[in-house]
């Protein structure tokens, strides 16, 4: 695919790397015209809805809401039983309120914002709340992608085709776990209060 050139040996090789470490949502980004007056400091291309693009995250608390119904939120029940699950609960489990906390300007730690538990990928792809561990294990570090009308996807770092996943029946108390992108509603959230 990349031919070399004489004299850009180390861009194009660059270039070439970076092409290869594209995940398949951001190779099917597609770019559009703006439709507003052009600014002479602004890119007059905007990447249309539903591309895996970084989103603004919220400073706050927020509760990390399914797309499945609107009303379903991420909770855990303590540090003994720290498995991810979802709830439709009124008056909210103890632990659904989460934080972001930055690792780079894209990837985020969450963290529950009533203890010091981290959301935590496990060995077989089971998310739970655990306490920090080392940056370097990269289990607690996610990528928010826009998923389009307000929705986000979470997957896992360095991982990107592995996202937050509902069970298939999205009943309370189903497990919220890792799987491959398959860009179901089960795969969507919406962050907020």
């Amino acid at each position: 695919m990349c031919q070399p050139v004489v004299g850009k040996r180390s861009t194009l090789r660059h270039c070439c790397i970076h092409c290869c470490y594209l995940t398949r949502k951001q190779r099917r980004t597609v770019m559009k015209k703006s439709a507003h007056t052009p600014d002479p400091t602004m890119s007059d291309q905007a990447p249309e809805s539903g591309s895996s693009r970084a989103i603004t995250i919220p400073t706050g608390p927020v509760k990390i809401f399914s797309a499945t119904d609107g009303t379903s939120y991420l909770y855990f029940r303590d540090g003994r039983d720290n498995e991810l699950r979802i709830t439709r609960a009124s008056s909210p489990p103890p632990n659904s309120l989460w934080t972001f906390e930055r690792y780079t300007h894209v990837d985020y730690y969450i963290k529950s914002y009533q203890s010091s538990l981290y959301i935590t990928a496990t060995d077989r792809d089971d998310l739970v709340a655990e306490a920090r561990v080392g940056a370097s294990t990269h289990l607690q570090v996610w990528y928010i992608a826009e998923a389009g009308g307000g929705l986000v996807s979470i997957s896992k770092y360095g991982y990107p085709n592995r996202v937050f996943t509902l069970g298939s029946s999205g009943a309370e108390g189903s497990p919220v776990y890792l799987d491959y992108d398959h860009e179901t509603t089960h795969q969507k959230f919406r962050l907020g209060t």
